[in-house]
């Protein structure tokens, strides 16, 4: 029951994360050492920098929790009852991109330094 809610919910409300955030959107704070960005004219956030979330587009599955090895995200409540995840230890990032791969929501963007789309492909090539 719960799959079907959160395909339905996709369908229906989520936009995958915006992937030029970093050069488009403004950092306007920090939430517990991350920072948080904000869409140039739309009220919507990211949390992170290296591994950015887009708080409004997670559907709270808590897939990446599970498939993270470095344990970089914990729940985040936004005080309006939604869910989501913040990447709240992402300098523990070990760019193995599986949390982007398994969000279904495509909510998560990993900044993709040099080597990380080797990191990436040696990973799909060994699946």
């Amino acid at each position: 029951m719960r799959v079907a809610f959160f395909s339905k919910f996709i369908k229906q409300n989520s936009v995958p994360i915006d992937k030029s955030f970093r050069e488009t959107w403004r950092i306007i704070g920090q939430y517990k050492g991350i920072s948080v960005w904000r869409h140039p004219e739309r009220e919507e956030y990211i949390h992170g920098s290296v591994v950015g979330v887009c708080i409004s587009s997670c559907i709270g599955c808590l897939k990446c929790i599970d498939a993270c090895p470095t344990n970089v995200f914990v729940e985040f409540h936004d005080g309006q009852e939604h869910l989501a995840v913040s990447p709240e230890r992402e300098h523990d990032c070990i760019l193995c991109f599986a949390c982007e791969l398994l969000c279904p929501a495509q909510a998560i963007h990993i900044e993709q330094n040099g080597g990380s789309s080797d990191t990436l492909d040696s990973l799909l090539r060994s699946a």
